[in-house]
């Protein structure tokens, strides 16, 4: 609210209509920061025994080991996983952003981009663990190309959804739906 009466009235300055645009001498107001939650390691130790065969459980593996946003899990690439050296490179994020299409129906689309920092690009090197349930999933997922042969997507990514990227907030929800009990779902409340 502040940034457009700040905005209108800068133009109304340039423009000659008033002498002086107030809103540009206040402070913008401080939003209350809140602190970020973390598992604890009781909390970490369920969750990963919890999702162990799931679908997404390498997902929430390499999420908890490396401390990635799940935008960067989502974006991760096959093609920047180096099986000998057992490196992952980071290089994509899935990230939903507005949709400039009229005609689409929707406000919003998932899309997969570059990180946009050099910094944030880097290089993982990956557990002996992490890399088992990735030759899993590679396999699994080659099983599942070939049997649907010609309806197969293949957007090149890791840890896809059924019909491209995920939306990063349903990689959670996906492991919550299917957790026992006292596994990931009591943690969605912690």
């Amino acid at each position: 609210m502040r940034n457009v009466l700040r905005r209108a009235l800068a133009q109304a300055e340039r423009e000659g209509l008033v002498a002086r645009n107030v809103a540009a001498l206040s402070a913008a107001p401080r939003a209350a920061q809140r602190e970020g939650r973390t598992l604890t390691l009781d909390q970490a130790k369920n969750l990963l025994r919890s999702v162990e065969s799931h679908r997404y459980g390498g997902a929430i593996s390499i999420a908890l080991a490396y401390g990635l946003p799940r935008g960067e899990v989502l974006g991760l690439l096959w093609t920047n996983l180096d099986w000998e050296a057992g490196t992952l490179r980071l290089t994509h994020a899935v990230k939903r952003i507005k949709d400039r299409d009229k005609n689409s129906g929707r406000k919003t689309r998932i899309v997969l981009s570059k990180l946009k920092t050099a910094k944030s690009r880097r290089t993982l090197v990956l557990t002996p663990e992490i890399m088992s349930k990735l030759r899993t999933l590679h396999a699994d997922q080659a099983k599942a190309r070939l049997a649907l042969g010609e309806a197969w997507q293949d957007h090149g990514l890791i840890f896809p959804s059924e019909v491209g990227p995920h939306r990063p907030r349903q990689l959670l929800a996906h492991v919550l739906q299917a957790g026992p009990a006292g596994g990931p779902r009591s943690l969605a409340s912690a």
